[in-house]
């Protein structure tokens, strides 16, 4: 009885183990069969996005393998993955900057920059940044169609860097405002941005284009000849002046200036180069004193004034001390020589680069070195350099509200011509009241 009974215990186990085995491919078959219904009701619901359809995510996945393996000097970077789709649950990924990332970026305005995890061989992109919903917003107006004729036209200046660049943002503001699209067009009788290509000639120009499409991604999808372009018609009321467009200036600014990644690069260099030169490694107790000149005297009745260097250094605060680091942007190669001659025991930093000296360049001629790409990325290595400072020291200046913009919030402060006429014809002497100011200081000093 005893052998019967294990035989049959033996017999049900034989039959027992196939039809487990049969049940548990069932189970996975049904599961299989429900995780493919539910992707495809994502799928329709957030839109087809094969990988290789993608140009980037193929270049990406085709280096899956090395990518992981891949040793960076940055924790930050550890975390390195492929550029996600549209519907990824990723929020941060790192790819070498060899990878161009400028057309994916371009369609993705969810994601920006992180700034502050980049290194020599990675640039790094985060997720629902502060400016998301924004950028969402003027992407979606900007790369709404084609129709040339319901396009907001407005004209690119070739003034200062801060002008210029502000006269996009508020055509950005304005267009999203009507539901139309901005084109940025080139003035009529230079076809160049002067910091894309020198002002006189167009020659050493950064790019074919000639405008600021060489430097930041693309702001909208419309490319129509401008005879076919109809302007739409806009209220000229000054946007700076309605309340509700202060807080979106800084992020129309930002979407409008999100740079393409050779510059990234670029500024990333050079930024890390001055900082060994001006050592400024770290932030410290230092005061950025921003000495605007050059053409400033030659607009008639919109003329600013020449102020002495003195005025800068009298307007620091107290906690700025003789060994205080004073980071001088000027230019004006006079200021620099100023600076050194009459406050010699002050601690200067500034760039080594090509300056005019007073107003020997003529009007609106910001690029001496006549070498457009280089002074954008000295400006943009500028505005990246400028918050380890504390302090802000300036006069009356586009370019100084946009390093402004770049420091900390709580920053001080100081604007030398705040409590006088800004504007005024007379203004124009303020070059030879200057000259006469310091050689009289000369003469005091040579008689003593």
């Amino acid at each position: 009885n005893n052998n019967n009974n294990n035989n049959n215990s033996r017999m049900g186990q034989t039959i027992a183990m196939p039809f487990l085995t049969l049940l548990m491919k069932l189970l996975f078959t049904v599961t299989v069969i429900s995780l493919a219904f539910l992707n495809l009701k994502q799928v329709m619901k957030n839109g087809i996005h094969h990988e290789h359809d993608d140009p980037f995510l193929l270049q990406i996945s085709t280096n899956k393998e090395h990518n992981n393996t891949m040793t960076v000097s940055s924790a930050a970077l550890k975390s390195f993955r492929p550029p996600p789709s549209n519907n990824s649950s990723i929020d941060y990924f790192c790819v070498p900057w060899e990878v161009n990332a400028d057309d994916w970026w371009t369609h993705r305005p969810e994601w920006n920059v992180a700034e502050n995890d980049q290194n020599d061989t990675h640039t790094c992109f985060q997720k629902y940044h502060k400016d998301s919903k924004h950028w969402q917003r003027l992407y979606d107006n900007q790369f709404q169609d084609d129709d040339c004729n319901r396009t907001y036209i407005r004209q690119m200046w070739s003034s200062g860097y801060g002008t210029d660049l502000e006269q996009v943002a508020l055509g950005l503001q304005r267009a999203l405002e009507h539901g139309v699209p901005l084109t940025m067009t080139l003035p009529p009788k230079r076809r160049w941005w002067h910091y894309s290509a020198n002002k006189e000639d167009g020659s050493n120009a950064t790019c074919p284009a000639k405008d600021a499409s060489c430097y930041f991604l693309p702001i909208s999808s419309t490319n129509c000849n401008l005879k076919e372009q109809r302007k739409h018609r806009i209220d000229s009321t000054p946007l700076n002046q309605q309340r509700k467009y202060v807080k979106q200036f800084i992020p129309t600014w930002n979407f409008f200036s999100r740079q393409q990644q050779w510059l990234r690069k670029a500024v990333y260099d050079e930024v890390k180069l001055m900082k060994a030169e001006l050592l400024l490694q770290q932030p410290q107790k230092c005061a950025v004193i921003h000495v605007r000149r050059a053409d400033v005297v030659l607009h008639d009745e919109f003329s600013r004034k020449y102020f002495p260097i003195s005025a800068y250094v009298d307007a620091l605060p107290p906690r700025h001390s003789i060994n205080t680091t004073l980071f001088l942007l000027t230019d004006d190669a006079n200021a620099i020589n100023e600076a050194r001659e009459f406050h010699s025991d002050r601690n200067w930093v500034y760039f080594n680069r090509q300056r005019h000296r007073g107003t020997e360049g003529g009007w609106e001629e910001q690029i001496p070195s006549r070498n457009p790409r280089s002074e954008v990325v000295t400006i943009l290595a500028t505005l990246q350099l400028v918050p380890l400072c504390d302090t802000l020291v300036h006069t009356h200046s586009k370019f100084a509200d946009t390093l402004r913009r770049a420091m900390h919030p709580n920053v001080t402060v100081a604007q030398v011509d705040e409590n006088v006429t800004v504007f005024h014809a007379n203004n124009t002497n303020s070059v030879k009241e200057l000259e006469e100011l310091l050689q009289g200081k000369r003469n005091n000093h040579a008689a003593k």
